[in-house]
């Protein structure tokens, strides 16, 4: 006896791997967004309701968390409002309902966007030698993060290598009499449509005395030791360091199984540009002499999860086995979760999830098939 087709939707991503996507007004529309929706088949057309007949079931169904959200348009639109208390945002997920089942929509986190109306940290005044690096601090908080410029003087910085821009802060190294002047930090949040600007602090710039000398350190900088970027980006990696005279930087780079060579760069911020797999490794700076001053940082690439091959609908016969295939692809490696009429499947005594034969991929196995599993 042949049973009606199952079907199953893999998905690649859990729900706390939600990507967040911004909202720019306090209202906003969000598609029900479905996973290969042309291999899905269309909804047959209802039969003629009876006098006897239970209303239908809703096509589109959107939740947050166990809830069920009302407003939702007959098209799958969910429209949200934003709310005082915040409860408005989180993570919602949408069902479709068609003639074999539910397919399950791909989760959306959703906040709505916000730029502060003042910044937290402002520059503060400050003195640098001339020859040495110096480092200026301000920061807002925002909604997806500000894009934060500095201006010098109420002008946009200048173009210059010895200006780097590090999240929240201004980087000048080999400071010159020219950097002097008063800085501030522009905030700009798009999603918001908002921009900010914070008080001015005065950098002077005086010559180093000269004596006596001063030991070498390592100038306190934000950073991150380690940095996973998508193929094609530039990663900017800060080491710069005080004292007097002035230290040498030594630059290494190694990558698994090979040698550690030495860079030629000397530079207190090293780039790398258009970043590929040439370049994933690890890179340190050492302060020539003083192996106790010391910075290292993993640099990697990702790559977009995706699912290669997708799990497809079958007819089988009862007490028979059952293997679906859902492949994924992704660096680092994704984490396959597999659903039945939008509801995350239990995996255990019967349905397993097993190495296939030649050991490639990941199959979820269902032995001794019942009509439930339909």
């Amino acid at each position: 006896m042949l049973i009606s087709k199952i079907l199953l939707c893999c998905s690649y991503c859990v729900l706390a791997d939600v990507p967040i996507t911004w909202l720019s007004s306090p209202r906003a529309s969000v598609p029900c967004v479905l996973p290969d929706a042309d291999r899905i088949p269309a909804r047959r057309p209802p039969p003629p309701l009876e006098a006897e007949d239970r209303p239908r079931p809703k096509p589109y169904v959107w939740k947050k968390g166990d809830e069920e959200v009302k407003r939702v348009l007959s098209n799958g639109t969910l429209e949200v409002s934003k709310k005082k208390d915040g409860s408005s945002e989180g993570v919602y997920q949408c069902t479709a309902r068609h003639h074999a089942g539910l397919v399950l929509g791909y989760p959306v986190q959703l906040k709505f966007a916000y730029l502060d109306k003042q910044f937290s940290v402002h520059p503060e005044n400050a003195t640098a030698w001339r020859g040495q690096p110096v480092v200026l601090n301000c920061a807002i908080s925002s909604g997806p993060a500000a894009s934060i410029s500095w201006q010098k003087g109420g002008e946009p910085l200048p173009q210059n290598t010895r200006y780097t821009v590090l999240k929240n802060q201004l980087l000048i190294t080999d400071v010159t009499a020219e950097d002097a002047g008063l800085y501030r930090c522009k905030a700009t949040n798009s999603h918001a449509n908002r921009t900010r600007y914070s008080h001015e602090g005065r950098l002077q710039v005086e010559e180093y005395p000269g004596d006596p000398d001063t030991d070498p350190g390592m100038l306190p900088v934000h950073y991150e030791k380690d940095i996973a970027v998508p193929r094609g980006s530039t990663v900017v990696l800060p080491c710069p360091v005080t004292g007097w005279p002035r230290p040498k930087l030594i630059w290494e780079f190694s990558q698994p199984g090979e040698r550690t060579s030495e860079l030629e760069a000397t530079d207190e911020v090293l780039t790398l540009r258009d970043v590929g797999p040439e370049q994933e490794g690890v890179y340190t700076c050492t302060v020539e002499g003083n192996s106790d001053l010391v910075k290292t940082f993993a640099v990697s690439l990702t790559e977009p999860a995706r699912i290669t091959v997708h799990p497809t609908s079958k007819q089988t016969f009862r007490a028979s086995t059952v293997r679906f295939n859902c492949t994924a692809a992704g660096k680092p490696a994704p984490t396959v979760t597999w659903y039945k009429d939008g509801k995350p499947l239990t995996l255990a005594g019967r349905i397993v999830v097993l190495p296939s034969v030649d050991g490639k991929r990941l199959e979820l196995l269902i032995r001794s098939v019942t009509s439930e599993d339909a």
